[in-house]
């Protein structure tokens, strides 16, 4: 009788919250359901400023809280209310709403914890949970204990530690002749090789951002609120191109207009008289850092008064799932600046001034991705730009990179061990400093000498030089566009692979590929950094049957995978489970006839290796035969 009856009361405090549920649903209810961030935004106490009262204040909601819970019925009586369909929702709710409120404070602590807590993971029994609930405390905790002890001086805040390993370029193979031949080896140095040098320790600097990351699928779209020099509105030059039942895929550049029409100044038409080559890095004197707003305001003072100007960026790609740029480099004719674009991410706007300045060329080497990644990170754009890069292909040299350029005019032998650094180590490292100030300490120099040349070997009306300026122009008015899941994406990297899937095999790579997408959107990771290429075939290859399989796939095992391992085990199930049919081969005949003739007609006497894509020839460059022949086969024609 007294089960009866505590059955029913419950029954009839369920019911009243299940009316109460439903009251909030109804859409003419003002009470909307809150997300994690609006319920931890409404349940603040104070400002955190002091301790004493912050506990005070926390302790009675954590009691009540935890009275609450001992209030809900256990072992045998739970199973007896689970006959009731009300009682069951309810808790399914609760114990999802309370799961997402978990999830959102692990990551915005930035705990990787072992297992998962979102309640969408099909597989995960409450035990996991709680180990993995364990876990996020230890590390909380260990946190915690870490941050009393240096607030109380028995701990210091340790420095960043750097992790360097090196990189051995391949051996080459011996020459005969004297005239060829290597080096010995007293004579080398550490530029024979590239240098990893990253740190074990990196806070993610996206958490400091004051503008979040927008990963979705959504356009891309300009922060922009001002537009110096402008000639179109910037509201007029932001309309989105969209055409009927479709969604346009990014903002247009709001330069656009501008990149157009503005004129080349005389200055920059009209050949360098003696050029002047600044001193090696070792006597210039030191350069200038720039990581505060106080200190970029005296930067945009000393750009305001200068006509040429020299840029380069150094990014991030593997822990983004866009990609961060995390330095800027620009050098003037007498002086070499550095400028931190992770502290000052939302800050550089006011570089446009100078930028989209006409009468202001700006000096690129390779700007194909600058170009993209300061619209995308700093909402920074470029009017007027030389490109050294597209000026060494017009010059017929037989190289294009800034090292031969520099060794080329300058005679300075270009370190880039660092190429593979982690430029979102803060401190920076001096050797990292250094490597990335030669990058346009010497550009405006070489840009004088090959204006000068450009000019030389042009006609009278300047066709070389002005060659290279419109196609920089061209290049300038590009426009970024997020990264998105295209329908067949998966298909280029099965072609790669060169590997014959069956219809399940298939499957898993299709399921896959979308997962690590949208997990890399969520978790702001890149998708080599979520799962490798390579471990993501082997699993289709193999489609374990076990967890522990997906594992054995893993060398080594990223800490996403054994995170997500029953989200992972639980889709090749499901491709397991798909009808068998055969080898699927995506192998087009152009593909196949263009391997043939680049074996016929292009050798590598004939064709160097830069040249061999048709992407990187410009109107009126000389193709070689067999190079011609395998670029209109590849693209099909």
């Amino acid at each position: 009788m007294d089960q009866d009856s505590d059955s029913f009361t419950f029954k009839t405090n369920v019911n009243v919250n299940m009316e109460n549920k439903a009251e909030q649903n109804n859409p003419d209810h003002t009470g909307t359901t809150s997300t994690p961030q609006e319920t931890l935004a409404s349940h603040k106490i104070i400002n955190d400023t002091d301790v004493d009262d912050y506990f005070k204040a926390i302790m009675p909601k954590v009691a009540s809280a935890v009275k609450a819970s001992n209030m809900l019925p256990n072992g045998e009586q739970y199973e007896f209310y689970t006959t009731y369909p009300e009682f069951l929702e309810t808790m399914e709710d609760e114990g999802c709403r309370a799961l997402e409120l978990l999830s959102y404070l692990l990551r915005q602590n930035g705990i990787r914890a072992s297992g998962t807590l979102t309640s969408q993971a099909e597989g995960i029994d409450v035990e996991d949970k709680f180990e993995t609930l364990i876990d996020a405390n230890d590390q909380l905790t260990e946190r915690i204990s870490n941050r009393l002890d240096e607030f109380e001086g028995i701990r210091k805040e340790p420095a960043t530690e750097l992790v360097v390993s090196s990189t051995p370029q391949s051996k080459s193979t011996p020459r005969a002749a004297t005239w060829n031949s290597t080096k010995k080896s007293s004579e080398k140095d550490s530029r024979g090789s590239y240098r990893l040098l990253a740190a074990r320790f990196v806070q993610r600097p996206q958490t400091k951002f004051k503008e979040k990351v927008d990963n979705s699928d959504t356009p891309f779209y300009p922060k922009l609120t001002h537009k110096p020099h402008a000639i179109l509105p910037l509201r007029e030059s932001l309309q989105l191109p969209t055409q009927e039942g479709q969604q346009a895929q990014a903002a247009p550049n709001p330069y656009k207009y501008e990149i157009e029409r503005f004129s080349y100044t005389q200055q920059q038409l009209t050949a360098t008289a003696n050029p002047q080559m600044p001193k090696p890095l070792q006597e210039s004197g030191p350069h200038t850092y720039i990581d505060t707003v106080e200190q970029l305001e005296r930067l945009m003072d000393d750009l305001r008064v200068v006509k040429e100007i020299a840029v380069d960026l150094e990014a991030h790609s593997y822990r983004s799932f866009q990609g961060l740029t995390c330095l800027m480099q620009l050098s003037t004719r007498t002086h070499d600046y550095i400028v931190d674009t992770l502290a000052l991410r939302s800050e550089l706007r006011v570089l446009n001034e100078v930028f989209t300045d006409p009468t202001v060329v700006k000096v690129l080497h390779g700007a194909d991705s600058d170009i993209e990644w300061l619209q995308r990170d700093l909402s920074v754009y470029i009017v007027n730009m030389f490109d050294t890069h597209i000026a060494s292909k017009l010059l017929a040299f037989s190289r294009h990179s800034l090292a031969y350029l520099l060794k080329h005019y300058c005679h300075v032998e270009a370190d880039k061990q660092y190429q593979l650094a982690d430029w979102r180590i803060r401190p920076l490292p001096e050797e990292l400093l250094n490597y990335a100030r030669e990058d346009t300490h010497y550009l405006l120099y070489i840009y004088d000498m090959m204006r000068n040349s450009l000019l030389d070997r042009g006609n009278q009306q300047k066709n070389l030089l002005l060659s290279v300026l419109d196609n920089s122009r061209l290049l300038t008015a590009k426009v970024y566009r997020k990264p998105t899941l295209a329908d067949e994406g998966h298909h280029d990297l099965y072609t790669r692979s060169r590997k014959s899937f069956n219809s399940r095999q298939m499957m898993a790579l299709v399921k896959l590929y979308e997962w690590r997408f949208r997990l890399a959107q969520q978790e702001d990771e890149s998708q080599g950094f979520i799962l490798p290429n390579h471990i993501m075939l082997q699993i289709c290859e193999v489609l374990p049957r076990e967890p522990s399989g997906v594992l054995a796939c893993c060398t080594p095992i990223p800490p996403l995978v054994r995170q997500h391992l029953h989200a992972i085990h639980s889709l090749v199930k499901e491709a397991r489970e798909q009808p068998l049919t055969a080898a699927q081969t995506i192998r087009t005949e152009a593909t196949l006839q263009a391997k043939v003739t680049r074996t016929l007609l292009d050798s590598p006497h004939d064709s160097p290796s830069d040249i061999r894509s048709p992407s990187n020839q410009l109107p009126g460059c000389a193709v070689k035969p067999g190079v011609l022949v395998y670029s209109l086969l590849s693209n099909g024609t």
